[in-house]
């Protein structure tokens, strides 16, 4: 099972190759697609949705694309990851979206959201510029 999914993961060579770009104008979704080697409709609707979620700014025309909305150290992997697939969770029972009648007395569920925690601060404190430097 896959934590951050292949969507995620072409976001975020799509997101990392407008980076490189930050500051140059917007990027094309044909050349962010012949970079990221992501097939052209998804990259369209993946770029559409980072977009909507405030991570991209497009512009149209013959010179349009996608830059990004904010510097690169402001764009956390977390913000890439749930604007595409939603929050990561390790499991059901810390989704909050599970009822499970052991949550009080389980012997594991306290050490998972442990876990949890540190990967969604890792997740938080790791930012976009951290892939513009190859």
């Amino acid at each position: 099972m896959e934590v951050i999914r292949r969507n995620a993961d072409y976001a975020f060579r799509l997101m990392a190759n407008i980076a490189i770009n930050y500051g140059k104008g917007p990027v094309s979704v044909r050349k962010l697609v012949e970079l990221s080697n992501v097939p052209y409709q998804l990259a369209c609707k993946l770029l559409q949705k980072l977009a909507v979620e405030g991570l991209l700014d497009s512009t149209m025309g013959a010179k349009g694309g996608y830059s990004l909305a904010k510097q690169p150290c402001e764009i956390s992997f977390k913000d890439i990851i749930e604007a595409i697939q939603g929050p990561v969770c390790l499991n059901l029972c810390l989704s909050g979206e599970f009822f499970c009648p052991l949550k009080d007395k389980c012997p594991v569920s306290g050490h998972l959201a442990e876990l949890q925690k540190e990967m969604d601060d890792h997740l938080a404190a790791k930012t976009l510029d951290v892939l513009t430097k190859g």
